[in-house]
């Protein structure tokens, strides 16, 4: 299963407001712990926090991740038992920043894909004009 596909497909919304938590916890795990996935510096981080979690975090939290992770989740689970609005309204934010992402992946793949075919027919085209000089 994947959880991404899930959380993305998912209509955010009070009655299904306990799933979306629990979907959310695990996409930011993948975003705020996995270093290679999204954001590589830590520092990198806080514009995330800001723009898509709504919250200025100290700079303490951003030197260790997963303290981070855990102060964000803590807020969502807040969010979600006093400010129902808010903990939506955040949810909504990281199902756009995935959209967002996984748009910028299938280009980066369909581009990765093009400049392997450009560089495949390149190395082709030096090994037949070798090979007209070898036959000559």
């Amino acid at each position: 299963m994947d959880i991404k596909k899930e959380f993305l497909n998912i209509n955010i919304s009070k009655k299904n407001s306990e799933i979306a938590l629990l979907l959310s916890t695990a996409v930011l795990s993948e975003i705020i712990l996995d270093r290679e996935a999204y954001y590589t510096k830590n520092a990198d981080l806080k514009s995330f926090t800001e723009e898509i979690l709504e919250k200025d975090y100290g700079e303490y939290l951003f030197n260790a991740r997963p303290a981070l992770f855990a102060r964000s989740v803590k807020d969502l689970r807040e969010h979600r038992k006093k400010e129902i609005e808010q903990f939506l309204k955040i949810a909504k934010n990281i199902q756009k920043f995935l959209m967002n992402n996984v748009e910028k992946d299938k280009n980066d793949k369909n581009k990765s894909n093009n400049d392997k075919e450009k560089k495949s027919n390149s190395n082709k085209d030096v090994i037949d004009a070798w090979r007209a000089v070898i036959e000559s």
